[in-house]
């Protein structure tokens, strides 16, 4: 039994016996064996180990939510005791006072309230009980490591000290830990990790913390580089020439998945989805527009034009020009998550995948749904990630991905009526077994010959090509472009010139081995999608420290300038950015 003399803190007590803090998990409404795609717990100041957290930020309570309740080493005997436990807590917001909190129950019954997020040794005391807390490592926001798939928070060593009778010989204390309310607009949480060793000083728990340690001074590096690299632009010629700007945000809200059109009025709208988090339900769509080119976008007149009941989610709006200032809108509703709003596995046979329609008849002003969804005819799903693209006989054909059948494939809609009926037009084709894709996002442009040009993206490479010479009737077989897909979609533009504009990101997932940063990049060919040449092949920015960014969508203004929207994360706060620059 290891003891350390504590009379300082309790007179007549001349040792202390020290207990290992966490044993097993009892209870929680999140961890490591829940279904939540990609959230896990992140890096201790010892490197990964399983933990389990309160209730996510972006889920609701239900009546059944387990609290977070584990149980310790059994204590020794009775006598003044220390319980040793590596926890984590989410980094205190900026400008945010008080902190957070959250109640420590022992055994059921309530011992203290302590602040979350700290960056410095503190201490709570309340009666018998006494919490203190170690800081070893601190997240903090100029990191780059992603909120909700990087969970790491602040850690370190806790260390409660429990009056003798309090303790029984032999037997475990319940810990659990309830979060207070949080202060609007924070994201709150704790965590305890699953560490049997905290008491441990040995070469093997310092060679842990020591490979922290350079894993952490390499992610400074690479947060140095991604600053020094917007300090000297004219030293990277790939880098295409532009104003930069952010266009919308709101809070810590998560904004992806979006579109940008030139309305026939000559105002820029931007439509895209606003949730909790990349991957909650409960997301809306949201409509801002601009008057100026996209010089300046007011968010006071940010317009909700889509938002469904928990615990469906939007995804993915899309414009369709229809001309005269009429215009459909395509969204995706997931179906994927439980009433606690808890990601579970999309299945066909739910429906989980659903496309409909809005549709405006005043430039994108005011928005109604149609009354029936996107019927997927003979696929399993249809799901519209790009817009429809007309043919000289008025036929407008939509690019939609099957996500949920096996294998994935990309195929043709039709309609012969302005968009009020679609029907089965081809199968461009099926993801071929060499590659591996989720969701087979495909994307549309017509050249100035009627060739027709499709890119899908897959995960473990190059986004894939066909074509078709015959309005879409049949289709070559994928073959691989030069521009990096690993897991991000594409958008195909025909420039007024007749050269294929090709927008896409770069995602970088350390835990995949891409450690790089995060970039938006452009494509041009001009011989209509036969060749993309390496100097055809630009850097929009590329300073993002995490994957969470991208799907780049760019118009062409009346004067022949470019203007490329995306989203992307700093600071951990999601915008939507734009770029305005001229053509190369």
């Amino acid at each position: 039994m290891a003891t350390e003399n504590y009379s300082e803190l309790s007179p007549g007590a001349e040792e202390l016996q020290l207990v290992e803090g966490f044993r097993r998990i009892l209870s929680a409404p999140a961890g490591p064996t829940h279904t939540m795609a990609r959230a896990r717990p992140g890096n201790d100041f010892r490197g990964y180990a399983e933990g389990w957290w309160t209730l996510s930020w972006w889920r609701r309570p239900l009546e059944e939510t387990p609290p977070l309740e584990w149980e310790t080493h059994p204590v020794p005997a009775r006598a003044l005791t220390a319980f040793y436990f590596v926890g984590a807590s989410s980094n205190t917001s900026y400008n945010v006072y008080p902190p957070n909190q959250a109640r420590l129950l022992v055994n059921g019954d309530y011992a203290l309230t302590f602040d979350l997020g700290v960056r410095t040794a503190m201490a709570w005391q309340a009666d018998d009980f006494r919490l203190e807390f170690t800081p070893k490592r601190v997240q903090m926001p100029a990191d780059g490591y992603h909120r909700q798939h990087e969970m790491h928070g602040n850690s370190g060593i806790y260390r409660l000290t429990v009056p003798a009778h309090r303790v029984t010989p032999q037997e475990p204390l319940r810990l659990r830990v309830d979060l207070e309310t949080p202060q609007a607009g924070t994201v709150s949480f704790f965590m305890i990790k699953d560490r049997q060793d905290t008491l441990e000083v040995s070469a093997h728990t310092n060679a842990d913390q020591i490979a922290q340690l350079q894993d952490d001074v390499t992610q400074l590096r690479r947060v140095v580089n991604a600053l020094s690299k917007r300090l000297y632009p004219e030293l990277f010629p790939e880098r295409v020439s532009s104003k930069q700007m952010i266009l919308y945000h709101h809070g810590r809200d998560h904004c992806n998945d979006l579109d940008i059109a030139l309305a026939d009025d000559g105002e820029i709208m931007l439509a895209f989805r606003q949730a909790a988090e990349h991957v909650a339900p409960h997301g809306k769509a949201i409509l801002v527009r601009s008057g100026d080119e996209g010089q300046t976008w007011n968010p006071e007149d940010a317009q909700v034009i889509a938002h469904f009941p928990w615990p469906f989610d939007i995804r993915v709006p899309v414009f369709h020009r229809l001309g005269g200032g009429n215009w459909l809108l395509s969204i995706l509703i997931y179906r994927n998550h439980d009433q606690s709003g808890e990601r579970i596995e999309p299945l066909a046979s739910r429906n989980d995948f659903e496309t409909w329609f809005l549709r405006s008849v005043d430039d994108g002003r005011s928005w109604t749904i149609d009354s029936q969804k996107l019927d997927s005819g003979p696929l399993t799903d249809a799901t519209v990630m790009a817009p429809a693209v007309r043919l000289p006989t008025g036929r407008l054909l939509l690019p939609v991905s099957s996500c949920l059948s096996e294998p994935l494939s990309a195929s043709l809609f039709a309609s012969d009526d302005e968009g009020q009926s679609w029907h089965f037009h081809a199968s461009i084709g099926e993801v071929p077994s060499q590659y591996t894709a989720i969701y087979p996002e495909t994307t549309l442009a017509r050249a100035p010959s009627g060739r027709l040009i499709a890119l899908i993206r897959i995960v473990d490479g190059n986004h894939l090509q066909s074509s078709s010479v015959d309005d879409g009737k049949t289709w070559t077989p994928w073959e691989e472009t030069p521009m990096p897909s690993f897991g991000h979609r594409a958008r195909l533009l025909t420039l007024s010139s007749g050269e294929i504009l090709c927008s896409y990101g770069w995602r970088c997932r350390r835990e995949d081995g891409l450690d790089d940063l995060g970039s938006i990049k452009l494509a041009l060919s001009r011989d209509e999608g036969r060749t993309w040449l390496a100097q055809d092949r630009r850097i929009l920015r590329d300073d993002f420290l995490n994957w969470d960014i991208g799907y780049p969508v760019t118009i062409e203004l009346p004067d022949g300038r470019l203007f490329t929207a995306y989203w992307g994360n700093q600071m951990e706060r999601f915008y939507i950015g734009g770029n305005l620059y001229e053509r190369w």
